[in-house]
């Protein structure tokens, strides 16, 4: 599950906190390791931005990320504990999971807000028996031209396929979509109960476009924002030094 991986290489590790925000760290790995039945990697203690390290806990489940020329593949890791090998620290997870690519590279990824609906497939292809008497809600909580993440309470097998449907900056767009991974966030204090990342199957050029339009919209929206923010902080500033 890990032959993609080799010593070295740089990687991100994903920590959703109980409010369901995604914190990403950088880190190195540093070991990869087997016996008969796991696959287990070892890291450098990643830091925060202000130089603390980051501590992980048993029994929660983490991302590693790393990127390839394929995409951005994603593997599910357990932490195992702490050990210290030539006098540093790194820390021991067991791989749960096979890598799934979550991202190509073309599309941009957007943080968002967005509610969202969506339909079961009984199936893995838009093909097979489709339910449209049950309908879930979600939330969206980043998009691209190539898929999105949610939050959501009811249980998708990884593989199968929903019909997804939301509106982003006015205009409603319904994909089809392949999941690609599910994230349990049962034993959190999350109102959710499980994170998804899905791919679009089949989409139109023409909604594909469109969507990705809305996605640097909103990018440039949130980067106004944030430098219009940081002007009134100066300003406050340079008032109480007059």
């Amino acid at each position: 599950m890990i032959s993609l991986l080799n010593i070295s290489d740089t990687v991100e590790i994903c920590i959703t906190d109980k409010l369901l925000n995604k914190h990403f760290y950088k880190t190195k790995i540093v070991d990869l390791f087997d016996d008969e039945n796991d696959d287990y990697l070892a890291t450098m203690v990643p830091t925060s931005d202000s130089g603390v390290p980051i501590i992980f806990f048993k029994d929660t489940p983490y991302k590693l990320y790393a990127k390839f020329d394929a995409g951005i593949i994603v593997w599910q890791i357990d932490y195992l504990s702490t050990r210290r090998n030539d006098g540093l620290l790194q820390c021991v997870f067991r791989v749960s999971s096979l890598p799934e690519i979550t991202q190509r590279r073309e599309y941009f990824r957007q943080p968002v807000a967005v509610p969202l609906k969506f339909y079961k497939f009984q199936g893995e292809s838009p093909s097979s028996e489709f339910d449209d008497t049950a309908e879930f809600d979600g939330n969206i909580i980043d998009i691209s031209g190539g898929g999105c993440a949610f939050y959501a309470n009811e249980f998708l097998n990884v593989g199968s396929v929903i019909e997804a449907s939301f509106t982003f900056k006015e205009t409603p767009f319904t994909f089809f979509a392949h999941v690609l991974d599910r994230v349990n966030f049962l034993k959190t204090h999350s109102k959710y109960e499980f994170s998804y990342r899905v791919s679009w199957v089949n989409p139109s050029t023409r909604d594909i476009d469109i969507l990705v339009r809305l996605v640097f919209e909103q990018q440039r929206d949130n980067i106004a924002k944030n430098k219009s923010r940081i002007e009134t902080l100066g300003s406050r500033r340079d008032k109480l030094w007059e």
